[in-house]
């Protein structure tokens, strides 16, 4: 009577091996294909909430404008829009400005200001890089969101024109109170981890003018 034969055969257990060693990288392929996934979903959906917080603030800081005899209510110096704006509480003015730096949508805000020096001062400093080096007493920088261009128009003279354009607000050598847009455009290039740009268009108006 024939001895029955005990335990597995080297093929045998090398086969099982490779098969094992089959099914485990195709598992970290689909694990990696996973966690990629769930990444960009992740980033698509701070990238979305930036941009939602972004343009909701945009209009809201537009539609606060606030004209004064000192500093031009809105104006573009061709890299930050400034703009002048009645605070929540409506007793005092905060100076707004908007630029891109590093690849970032950046939005900076003075403290609350009640009288004119403050006002010119908070003016001059949101001039150029808005938040870079300045002190926290006058005001916040926030970052938005990733962004690699933006550009502006206004409707001026019954059509849209490039901001920066003569005799519009955003001559950045003329300070001379102007009066502001009937109403502003305002354009952005995203663009995320694949390189794939997206544009987005986005018209305000200004509503208290006939």
């Amino acid at each position: 009577m024939p001895m029955r034969r005990a335990g597995l055969t080297l093929i045998e257990v090398l086969v099982g091996l490779t098969v094992m060693a089959a099914m485990a990288l195709m598992g970290r392929s689909v694990i990696d294909s996973m966690l990629r996934s769930v990444a960009f979903a992740n980033e698509r959906s701070s990238q979305l909430s930036g941009l939602q917080m972004g343009l909701s603030q945009w209009s809201r800081d537009l539609d606060h404008l606030s004209t004064t005899p000192y500093v031009n209510a809105l104006q573009w110096n061709g890299q930050v829009l400034r703009l002048v704006r009645r605070s929540s509480s409506e007793d005092a003015l905060w100076v707004v400005a908007w630029t891109l730096q590093g690849g970032l949508w950046r939005r900076w805000q003075s403290a609350p200001i009640r009288d004119r020096q403050t006002l010119v001062k908070a003016w001059q400093e949101s001039a150029s890089s808005p938040g870079m080096g300045q002190s926290q007493a006058l005001g916040s920088v926030v970052d938005l969101m990733p962004l690699s261009r933006w550009q502006i128009q206004f409707w001026t003279d019954g059509r849209w024109s490039e901001a920066g354009a003569k005799g519009n607000t955003s001559d950045a050598a003329d300070d001379r109170l102007v009066q502001a847009p009937l109403a502003v455009r305002l354009h952005l290039s995203l663009t995320d981890r694949s390189n794939t740009s997206t544009g987005l268009k986005l018209d305000w108006m200004d509503r208290s003018q006939p």
